[in-house]
């Protein structure tokens, strides 16, 4: 995930990754200023902000635009938008980050269903 970096950074760290995270201990947003450039990625309960790796402009991904995006290119099989948090996350968090992917699923399967029930 562009928020956490690699497992393989996480490795090479010896722990740095996951010190340096408890000592900001935000809970509600993560922020990777690492490998991508500062404020690279900014996750919230609506949307998920971040930078092109190609330009750098800013792309901002809720559930409802992940799903519209996936269904105006023609896609067979829609995957519904969630949060990949780092191995080495505490169990809270985790908990914090599967609950939030379960209520984006769910922001999905209404999006999706729209265009269906329209039809």
């Amino acid at each position: 995930s562009l928020a956490y970096g690699s497992v393989k950074e996480s490795l090479e760290s010896k722990g740095e990754l996951k010190r340096a995270k408890s000592r900001n201990n935000s809970k509600k947003m993560y922020w990777r200023s690492d490998v991508t450039g500062k404020n690279a990625v900014k996750v919230t309960e609506d949307h998920v902000i971040f930078k092109s790796y190609r330009d750098g402009s800013k792309i901002l991904l809720s559930p409802e635009s992940s799903i519209q995006a996936q269904k105006d290119i023609g896609a067979d099989i829609i995957i519904p938008l969630d949060e990949l948090p780092p191995h080495h996350i505490d169990r809270e968090a985790l908990a914090a980050s599967v609950e939030r992917s379960h209520r984006w699923e769910v922001r999905s399967l209404r999006e999706h269903l729209k265009d269906s029930q329209q039809r």
